[in-house]
Formats: C-alpha cells, structure tokens, sequence
C-alpha cells in the first residue's frame, strides 16, 4: 500500500455540524517549539529549556470545481465564518477536532486561466482554548485574582529580597526609585490623563511617593504596594488599547535598560537593590498590560449581539478594540512578546547576580498571562473575521460591495476606508488587487 493509498477525503465540518469537502493540493503541518535557549559568560554550550509544544497549524488550499464551484465556495465562506470550532478531516495527518480557522482567509476564482475553479487559503489552527474549565466571567474573575496574588507575592518578594546596611544604600535606592518613576510619568502621564479620576489618583500616587520616598524605603512592602499600584493606574483609564499597550511597551524598554539590561555584581547591596527595584517595576508594567487587556475584554465581550450592518456603520477608527479576530490576536502576540522580554531579562541578571527566585510572583504572573490570552482566544470567536479575495478580474466597486456585504449604505464607505482605496480603485478595482471585507 502506497502514500498514495493512504491518503484520505479532505472535509472540514464547521461548528453548527456542516461538513464540507474539498479537493487539495500540496499539504504541509506548522508546530510550534515552545523552548528557550540561555547563554552563560562562564559556561560552555548552553542552557535549553523545554516547554513542550504550541499552536499546530494546517495550512491548506481548499479547493472546488465544476459547474456550481461558485455556490460552494460561497456555502464554504458562509461555514468558515461560524463562531466557535470544527473539525479537520486531514488528507495526510489525519482527524483533528477543536480546529478554528485563524487569520486572513483570501478566497481566488480564476476565472479565465482556470475555469470552474475557487480557492481558499485557510490555516487551521487546532485550539486547546475548549478545554479551559469555567465560563467568561469566572475566568474574568480568575485573571483579576491571579493578579491580586501576584501584587501580595511581589511585594513580599521586594521585602525580603532589598537590603539597606549603609546610608550609600539608601540613597541609591532611593535615586533608582526616582529615575523609575521619572520614566513612568513620563511613559504614562498621557494614558492616565484619559479620565478625570484617574489622572488624579496618577498625580495623588506620584507625590506620594516621592513625598515619602526616605520613609517608603525603610519598609520596602509598602513601597512595593505603593509601587505596583502607581504603574497598574494607567490601565483603568480606558484610553484605546494599542496606545495603552504601546506606552506600557515603551515603559518596559526604560525599566529594563539598566547597564544595557544586564547588571554587574558588586559589594554591597546597592546594585542587588537596584535590580530588585528594576524587577518590581517591570512585573508591575507587565501586569497592567494583562490588566488593561482584560479590562477591554470585559467590555467588548458582547460584540456577538452587533450585527454586520451595525458593525459597517462605525468608522473603521472607531471600532471596538477586540471587534475583529485579527484585533484580538496581535494583542495575544504582543502578550506573549513583552512576557518572553520580561522573563529573559529577569532571567539573566538573577543568573549574573547569583540571586535566588522563590517565583511564586513570576507563577501568579504567568498564570494571568495565560488565562488572559485564553479570554482572547473565547471572545475572539465572536468577533468579526477579516477575509480577503485576490480580483481575477476588474470589478465595479459598488458591485463588488452588494455581493460581498448585501447592503451599499454604509458598505460601500467602510470598504473604501479599510482598504485604503484610490480614486482611481474606487471607480474601477483592477484585476490582481486585494479586496479585505469582513463577515
């Protein structure tokens, strides 16, 4: 029995339970390694640490022939967009259930060099989100107490972990705190200044800190408390996510910055305060990402109830942060990147400074993380999902609107806009041009 032999039918069944077949061509599987290399000055080779593995993709071209190719690929589109998981019916690598498909999907009916023939490019990706226990709101509530314990495990951590013996450690702690907090009104005034309230308790947090700063440092809990909840202000705001997200980036690059990112260990206990003070604000930035990034979650989550009319009639500049999947993905990325950033840096100099990790901070820290990107990956199945055609011919922009939406008014304002049309496009689409539409 051959390769050819065992291969099988390719069939997707969508989430409400409709199957459909398709015909393929090359096929090809994506996993994701989740490890992590770490180099040492005074070590040979190196140090790998293996996480198991991620995401499995299965990009695939769908294909459908013949003489009613049109009016299955429509039903097929119609499938894909369905909220929720199906399942693949793999040609080569078998059945896999818990399958969504992510990304940009472009959809191409060659018309005049292939007749009778539409093609998807689809990457199926297979989730693990089902399996997470719970509904949305409980694990809305597990990601705030997640982040409650991290704030308690930090500030113990910075308590026991700062030591003060001389008056030249003290003023250096000191002078660590101030350059901080310089870098976070700097980075965050702007986003705290969003809402009235806010920006008050932002301005009330600062002078606080730096009223007291000689007595804060003698009692390193309560600078910690005062600490994390000067950064994690900002975050209550409510400004657009991707300013917050982006001032909070900023913020974490300024912390992380000290000697290059890497501090040398010297007598005394100055530069192990430093770090210790360095480390506390970083976890802190990070936790009001997850914060801000639940926060705007919470209050999108109800996106389902909006139908697509109601969705076309909002400027594309005013959409609701997570109404599209391709939102709420590259903020799941962006999650991820500062996390990777954040836990190599602190990694490093604990390794350089010969100092322990209870990581019990660091545990709470990454279990948030977790359960917030799982709370995008649910929500994000209510979301609009973005899709792309690739015009094998010219076409009529008011045409092409009708077909694809089945309304003009305000369809046709909202594709010109998100596709970032030219006079010349919005009278004639040329053939080759990608069209992105939502569904």
């Amino acid at each position: 029995m051959s390769w050819i032999d065992r291969l099988k039918e390719a069939a997707y069944t969508s989430p409400s339970g409709v199957r459909t077949v398709f015909k393929f061509e090359n096929v090809r599987v994506s996993v994701n390694k989740r490890d992590s290399v770490r180099e040492f000055p005074e070590f040979e080779g190196a140090f790998v640490q293996n996480f198991g593995l991620g995401a499995t993709s299965y990009p695939l071209l769908c294909i459908f022939w013949g003489d009613d190719h049109d009016l299955q690929a429509n039903e097929f589109l119609n499938r894909l967009a369905e909220a929720g998981a199906g399942i693949l019916e793999h040609p080569l690598y078998g059945r896999f259930e818990n399958i969504v498909p992510l990304g940009p999907i472009a959809r191409r009916d060659e018309l005049k060099t292939a007749a009778n023939q539409s093609i998807f490019e689809v990457n199926f990706v297979q989730s693990s989100a089902f399996s997470f226990p719970g509904s949305i709101t409980s694990e809305s509530d597990s990601i705030e107490s997640d982040l409650d314990s991290f704030a308690t495990a930090q500030e113990n951590e910075f308590g026991e972990g700062v030591e003060i013996e001389t008056s030249r450690e003290k003023v250096s702690l000191i002078d660590s705190v101030k350059a901080k907090l310089g870098d976070t009104v700097r980075e965050m005034k702007k986003i705290a200044a969003t809402v009235q309230g806010v920006e008050n308790e932002f301005n009330d947090a600062v002078d606080f800190i730096e009223s007291n700063i000689d007595s804060l440092v003698g009692t390193p809990i309560n600078l910690a408390r005062q600490i994390i909840n000067l950064v994690q202000l900002p975050a209550r705001a409510g400004a657009q996510i991707s300013a917050t997200l982006s001032a909070y980036a900023n913020l974490l690059t300024a912390t992380i910055s000290d000697a290059n990112g890497l501090f040398s260990p010297t007598a005394g206990n100055s530069i192990n305060n430093q770090f210790f003070n360095s480390e506390l604000f970083a976890r802190s930035t990070y936790s009001a990402m997850l914060e801000t990034s639940k926060l705007t979650a919470d209050s999108t989550r109800e996106i389902s109830g909006e139908s697509l009319e109601e969705f076309l009639t909002i400027s594309p500049s005013d959409q609701q942060p997570f109404s599209t999947q391709s939102d709420i993905i590259s903020t799941i990325e962006f999650l991820e990147e500062q996390n990777q950033r954040l836990t190599e840096w602190s990694e490093a100099n604990r390794t350089a400074l010969d100092l322990l990790d209870t990581g019990e901070s660091a545990a709470y820290l990454l279990s948030a993380s977790q359960r917030v990107a799982g709370f995008l990956v649910r929500i994000s199945f209510s979301a609009r999902q973005e899709r792309n055609i690739v015009l094998t011919e010219r076409r009529n922009l008011i045409e092409l609107c009708a077909e694809l939406y089945g309304v003009l008014d305000p369809a046709l304002d909202f594709a010109i806009l998100t596709n970032d049309l030219t006079g010349d496009e919005i009278y004639e689409l040329p053939a080759g041009k990608r069209f992105r539409y939502f569904v």
